[in-house]
């Protein structure tokens, strides 16, 4: 990072001013990565700065004179306002998190499926763990529906990430479909409630098609917990009174 500050002092935005801005995004990469690896304090301070470097990087790369850089920008700032808004509670990270899906969906303006289809389905798949992120800090409907377009996005990032082309990605994205889907369901009366574990159930059980014990003894772990949990939601499911009881 100290390297891009001094490239700053030479690279200024009067004198070089996307030069200035390409720095500013490697700044923020660089801070965010940093971010990863604290604790504390210093991660959401690292996760502040680098933020506000993408803003910075934004007053050069404008949506009207360098939309590609602004999207990818827009992508970058939206990741590092999710970190932040994990690091975060309460209100505040209410705040953040609208903030990185506004982000997401800004992308999306310039990263369209037709034009971009990679950016387009990366962004849709973090357009939704950050609305899933998002539902996790709401209350009542309003985290239903943001878990409805969370299973929605990544159903989008599935169109262009299959399993023929991209089999982990799309294995991933299954997963993460599948913990949108539990999740919805958790916050979903009646039937719907059910149909939505069945869901889930299929996307994990797509997933580990891929992620084998022998291959991928990790992700298979993790997603054949994610796997029981939602079968035993779906068991616990009383069809008389159309509600999940906690799975013993």
């Amino acid at each position: 990072m100290g390297a891009y500050r001094a490239e700053l002092q030479v690279r200024t935005r009067e004198r070089f001013p996307q030069d200035w801005a390409m720095t500013h995004i490697s700044l923020g990469n660089a801070l965010k990565e940093q971010a990863l690896r604290a604790a504390g304090a210093d991660t959401a301070k690292l996760l502040a700065q680098a933020v506000e470097a993408y803003h910075d990087a934004l007053q050069i790369y404008t949506f009207e004179r360098f939309p590609r850089h602004w999207a990818m920008t827009q992508n970058n700032l939206g990741a590092a306002l999710k970190a932040q808004a994990l690091e975060t509670a309460g209100a505040d990270a209410t705040k953040l998190f609208a903030q990185a899906v506004g982000a997401y969906r800004d992308a999306l303006q310039i990263r369209t499926r037709e034009r971009f289809p990679q950016a387009w389905a990366t962004t849709q798949n973090n357009l939704g763990a950050a609305l899933k992120a998002q539902a996790l800090q709401t209350a009542g409907g309003n985290a239903a529906k943001l878990l409805a377009q969370a299973v929605d996005a990544y159903g989008d990032a599935l169109q262009v990430r299959t399993r023929e082309r991209f089999p982990q990605d799309w294995a991933m994205i299954q997963n993460n479909r599948g913990n949108a889907l539990k999740a919805q369901a958790l916050q979903t009366g009646g039937a719907a409630a059910a149909k939505l574990l069945a869901q889930a159930v299929n996307a994990y059980r797509d997933a580990l098609q891929l992620f084998s014990k022998r291959d991928f003894a990790s992700s298979h772990d993790i997603i054949s917990r994610n796997l029981e949990e939602a079968t035993l939601y779906l068991a616990a499911y009383d069809h008389e009174t159309q509600s999940i009881e906690e799975p013993l």
